[in-house]
């Protein structure tokens, strides 16, 4: 009750409207047909607001061990084209209910690998700035490869990406810089800052790359520290749509 009521102070009016997804499952660790039959399902219940975001991804060994075992997998590649092929009614069995459209399909990564995909299949791309990689290729060269070489699928004519981002967003610096948890493993904290500041940096990354669609990971401690958190990081995206 209490964090239905948290949310509801801070997004009344996206209750009934917000989309339902994730960023990215990590699919090398599950069954691309039970994906498919789970997000169907939720697209089902939920129609024209489910995103399904795909992404390679890294767990601890003993995690991935508890999840798949000792069996070998099938490579990434090939395990995103079952995916896509379950969803879009290619694949057989087709994943039950069957006739559902299909969900948005984005695929998360910094790396070639997952931008090359997205623009092969036709479906839309997240680069994870999160990752904060070293060896990354710089997000607007890797943004206009995607544009350029984007192939349109039946569901999405023209190419579609954003940007991920994880930080914390308060009034005052030094209360964002209290608010900030122990940080994921592999996770990197873009910004932890201010309004002024997450509207300096949202301005930036949209003129050097276009961008007008970001994903924010908050990283504060407490739902009620990340509710004020995404309120004020909305403040700041509100504003950079009214430059």
């Amino acid at each position: 009750m209490e964090v239905r009521k948290s949310l509801s102070r801070c997004w009344p009016e996206f209750t009934n409207h917000i989309r339902i997804g994730i960023a990215g499952v990590l699919l090398r660790l599950y069954s691309p047909y039970k994906v498919a039959q789970n997000f169907r399902l939720l697209h089902t219940m939920f129609p024209g607001r489910i995103d399904l975001g795909i992404a390679r991804g890294f767990v601890p060994p003993p995690w991935e061990e508890a999840l798949v075992g000792n069996q070998p997998q099938a490579p990434f590649t090939e395990k995103v084209a079952s995916l896509l092929a379950y969803l879009r009614g290619h694949g057989q069995p087709i994943p039950s209910p069957a006739l559902t459209p299909v969900p948005e399909i984005w695929m998360l990564g910094s790396a070639a690998t997952s931008m090359k995909l997205a623009a092969e299949y036709g479906a839309a791309f997240s680069f994870a700035l999160f990752l904060g990689l070293p060896d990354a290729s710089p997000v607007a060269e890797v943004l206009a490869q995607y544009r350029g070489t984007f192939k349109p699928s039946e569901e999405l004519k023209q190419p579609k990406w954003s940007i991920a981002l994880a930080g914390i967003c308060a009034e005052r610096l030094e209360e964002a810089q209290a608010m900030l948890s122990r940080v994921s493993l592999g996770v990197t904290a873009n910004l932890v800052g201010t309004p002024a500041m997450w509207h300096e940096k949202l301005s930036q990354l949209h003129e050097e790359t276009g961008t007008t669609e970001f994903v924010i990971l908050d990283l504060s401690r407490g739902l009620e520290n990340r509710a004020q958190s995404y309120q004020l990081i909305l403040s700041a995206v509100r504003g950079l749509h009214q430059k």
